[in-house]
Order: structure tokens, then C-alpha cells, then sequence
């Protein structure tokens, strides 16, 4: 995991300054209550009849380029009296380790009356799913059937009111991006069908971050010859607009879903035109059906219901 940097910082443009030794030095505003000190979140001023901030305190957690999987700001935030900003740098992805994990979990026990902000500049995304494997079979058992791609990976736990602020890199929203910025790992794309002797493509892994592995074209068997222990011309992957499906003898794997929309798509059956006993091994017998796509993630897990708010700022 690459390095943190933690920041405090003030907003709201007025800085308030006191001279120590000399020297005109930033203090952090403090006020009774019950007969404590305690220190200021906000203060506002009267300007032409109207109250308006001129301090706010938050701390900022900055996330530099680099991989960071299943991160939890529980284990990264130290203060959670005043807002909290995280700040997810160009170049920065948060990562889940697995389809049931997740890339955020914004962490519970914020200060009344503070907020939690994840200011990024990328899409962010759960986990891609895997692409299912091509059908096949061997002489005369056991025949394998294609499998369906998995489901994507959600992005976040949402444990506490959070907002999303997205301002895509270079100012306006790229091929494949979400409007919010985040969003589920797609699908896997299914497998290809499969013939007695003829294996189906692997299905593609699904976009997300990181992708899904692609489903195998291979059963590792050579029976009467017909050799095809890994005959697959490629495995599926996935890519930044889902991924291209495997091949195995014309039979192609579906592709994984695009990045956090829809599902991965169904494989092709494998089939080829001439052959040895064609009838019978290439033509006749299938090994069951393309295997279909798996489901897309979803952006984030809500179970109770905790106020989410998005803003896009583009240019």
C-alpha cells in the first residue's frame, strides 16, 4: 500500500492569525462549553445583515498515486471531531482484494455536526467479476459445461452521511466514466459452448478495479488424439470497456460488462466446420449452453439508510 499523507487544514478564506515572537502565526480557535475548552469548528460573522463563514476546520487525509485495496478509513482517520476530507489524488485507485470485499468503507463515529467528503478525480470501482469457462468435453466423460461469468464487486460500505465530490481529470467526463465517478465491477462475460471435442472461449473478466480474470478455453485433455490440453487461442480479459471474450476453434467467450453498467454478455457457442467424424463430435453433440453474464456491482452497500450525496463539478 503506498503511503499516506495527512493534512490539517483551514477553509472558508479568512484565516485567523495571531502574532507570536514577532511572527503572524495561524491558531486554531477554541471556545467554553460547560466549562471546557473545546476547539471551533465553525465560525461565522455578521456581514450586511447576513451571517457568513469566515473559519471551518477539517482535517484532510490525501491518497498520492498508487493502489490502495480495501480501505477503511476507521484504521486511517485519526480525527473525527472536525469535518474530515479525503482527497483520492489523479492516479490514485481504490481497490477491493475480492468480489465480497470492498474499495471504501467510510468508517463510523464522526462528530455530530461534522461531515465526511471523498473529493477524487478517476472512476472508482469495485471489484470486476471473473469470465466463466468455455464448455467441452472428452471421450466419452466427463464433458464440462460452460459456466456463467461472476457478479462485480460493490465499491463502498457507506457506515455514516458521506459526500461524493467528482471532478474528472481534464474537466469533463471520459468514455465509461459514471456521472457520480464510482461505481460496482462489472460482470464477467459468460463461456463459450462447447462441442464433445471442441472447447468454447473463456468469458472475459469484468472492468473494474481491478478486472475480473478471464474464464479458460482449456480442459487439459488430449483423449484419441484430439489435442487440446490448451488449445485456446486466448482467455478472455478484462479492459477499460469490459474486455474481449476468449477464443478456442471459432468458439468465442462473452465479453465482461462495461465499467460499472450492465452485465457481462452470454459466450458463443464453439463450432467448426470440418473435422474428423463431424457428425458426431464437432456438430452433434454440444456440452450445454453458453454460459450467461454475470451481474454488475453495485456502487455501494447502504443497509441503514445513511444520506448520500453526489456533486459533479466539471468544467
Amino acid at each position: 500500500m503506498a503511503q499516506l499523507l495527512v493534512v490539517t487544514t483551514e477553509i472558508f478564506g479568512l484565516s485567523i492569525k495571531t502574532k507570536v515572537g514577532g511572527s503572524w502565526a495561524t491558531v486554531i480557535p477554541s471556545i467554553k462549553v460547560g466549562g471546557n475548552w473545546v476547539k471551533a469548528k465553525k465560525i461565522s460573522t455578521k456581514v450586511g445583515g447576513v451571517w457568513t463563514g469566515v473559519y471551518e476546520y477539517e482535517s484532510v487525509y490525501t491518497f498520492p498515486s498508487g493502489i490502495y485495496t480495501d480501505t477503511d478509513l476507521d484504521a486511517i482517520v485519526t480525527d473525527k471531531y472536525h469535518n474530515v476530507k479525503i482527497d483520492i489524488q489523479n492516479g490514485a485507485q481504490l481497490r477491493a482484494s475480492s468480489t465480497s470485499a470492498y474499495s471504501l468503507k467510510t468508517g463510523t463515529g464522526y462528530s455530530a455536526g461534522s461531515t465526511l467528503s471523498i473529493h477524487y478525480v478517476q472512476q472508482q470501482s469495485g471489484h470486476g467479476g471473473n469470465g466463466g469457462n468455455g464448455g467441452g468435453g472428452s471421450d466419452p466423460n466427463p464433458v464440462r459445461p460452460a459456466a456463467s461469468g461472476t457478479a462485480g464487486g460493490p465499491f463502498a460500505l457507506i457506515e455514516c452521511p458521506v459526500t461524493f465530490v467528482f471532478s474528472p481529470f481534464g474537466g469533463s467526463l471520459n468514455q465509461g466514466e459514471t456521472t457520480t465517478g464510482i461505481s460496482g465491477g462489472s460482470g464477467g462475460g459468460g463461456g463459450g459452448e462447447g462441442r464433445y471435442f471442441l472447447m468454447g472461449g473463456g468469458g472475459a473478466g469484468g472492468n473494474g478495479q481491478p478486472s475480473g480474470s478471464g474464464g479458460s478455453g482449456s480442459n487439459g485433455n488430449t483423449a484419441n488424439g484430439y489435442p487440446h490440453q490448451d488449445g485456446k487461442t486466448a482467455n478472455g480479459t478484462g479492459t477499460n470497456d469490459g474486455g474481449v471474450g476468449g477464443t478456442f476453434n471459432l468458439g468465442t467467450g462473452g465479453s465482461g460488462g462495461s465499467t460499472g453498467f450492465g452485465y457481462g454478455i452470454a459466450g458463443n457457442a464453439g463450432l467448426s466446420a470440418s473435422g474428423p467424424n463431424n457428425n458426431i463430435y464437432y456438430g452433434g453433440q454440444t456440452t450445454g449452453p453458453a454460459g450467461s453474464g454475470g451481474a454488475a456491482g453495485v456502487p455501494y452497500y447502504n443497509p441503514n439508510n445513511h444520506t448520500v450525496t453526489h456533486i459533479l463539478i466539471v468544467d
